[in-house]
């Protein structure tokens, strides 16, 4: 299998640096692109002194959605692409890439460190939110979204044949873990040491929190714009956030209760075993397509995403202001682009 590693970059263009060479030549990393979006001119000057085998620096001003599209881009002609986020510390990179095999979207669970730093109600928070996620782990759930994370060439294909990435997005994590469940691709997630720490201040919390919910809105109503699948984007983004809340409820409610660690047998196998189900995260399949490939009844009819509050550019390139609620987006047959389900 041949990859193609792309890392963002901001401003960290040595920690960029530093990662692409550790996850060269594991699980089938070939080339490592790093896209430097860096204002500051040591950093920007950095980049451009790259000069390592296998790993190529573009210097690209536009912001990371601007960088996801040039990543999919090149990496048409590999077999995958890899996103690792520059300031990502994870502990067995290659775990990531041979996931990938036979999966279209592979994320990585997060090993949640609560800062010693941290205030008394960030600590607690911080504590409810491990606990949480080592929950969500037990049971296998897809991770939707992350900083780090592999796409199969059939999911790169996609995206790219539906337009995604051709204007400003928010949450392009989410967004592509979103699509890839309304699609009824196959996706998990794996256990290979990404560390996440939480926020160790009340207000850092609360903007974080914040902006997340707004991610998950805006995400419906474009997910569905461009693959046409309304009521399928509904449905997976609900399980999964109806999941989520669930399990954060469980630990603030029984903190004490026994969660699984991650390194448990009934963890490993849960996390690892393939499903086809939208149950514990994994991506459901959408409406078969009658012969011919022509478009199903239901793409024929307009959705309503009732939870949708974010809003999609107008005009491709985001330069119109203008927006459309994610409740007036009707939907459109896309047989033509849209990613065949798996069988």
């Amino acid at each position: 299998m041949r990859l193609l590693l792309f890392i963002p970059s901001y401003n960290d263009a040595a920690s960029a640096h530093a990662l692409a060479k550790r996850f060269l030549g594991e699980g089938g990393v070939e080339r490592a692109m790093i896209v430097d979006d860096s204002d500051d001119p040591s950093s920007a000057a950095y980049a451009e002194s790259i000069r390592n085998s296998g790993v190529e620096a573009v210097r690209r001003r536009g912001g990371k959605w601007s960088a996801w599209r040039l990543a999919l881009e090149a990496s048409m002609g590999f077999d995958g692409l890899v996103e690792v986020d520059s300031d990502v510390a994870v502990r067995s990179p290659a775990l990531i890439t041979a996931a990938l095999a036979g999966w279209d979207a592979v994320t990585a669970y997060q090993d949640v460190v609560v800062p010693d730093e941290a205030d008394p109600l960030s600590r607690r928070l911080g504590e409810v939110y491990r606990d949480a996620h080592m929950r969500l782990r037990a049971a296998g759930k897809f991770n939707m979204g992350g900083r780090l994370m592999a796409l199969s060439a059939r999911l790169v294909k996609a995206l790219l044949d539906m337009g995604f990435f051709l204007e400003p997005v928010h949450g392009d994590d989410h967004v592509i873990c979103l699509a890839a469940a309304a699609l009824g691709l196959m996706c998990r997630s794996v256990d290979c040491g990404m560390e996440m720490r939480t926020p160790a201040r009340l207000g850092e919390w609360i903007r974080y929190r914040s902006r997340h919910r707004g991610v998950i809105g805006w995400s419906e109503g474009y997910v569905a714009s461009k693959t046409g699948l309304g009521e399928e984007t509904l449905r997976a983004s609900r399980t999964d956030y109806g999941e989520t809340v669930a399990a954060f409820l469980s630990s603030l409610l029984n903190p004490r209760g026994r969660t699984a660690s991650p390194s448990s047998p009934s963890s490993a196998s849960a996390a690892s075993s393939p499903s086809r189900t939208g149950r514990g995260g994994r991506c459901s399949r959408p409406p078969r397509r009658p012969p011919g490939g022509g478009p199903t009844e239901k793409e024929y009819k307009p959705f309503n995403i009732k939870r949708g509050k974010g809003c999609i550019p107008r005009a491709p390139g985001g330069n119109d202001d203008r927006c459309l609620n994610a409740r007036s987006v009707e939907r459109r047959p896309t047989s033509s682009s849209r990613a065949s389900p798996a069988e």
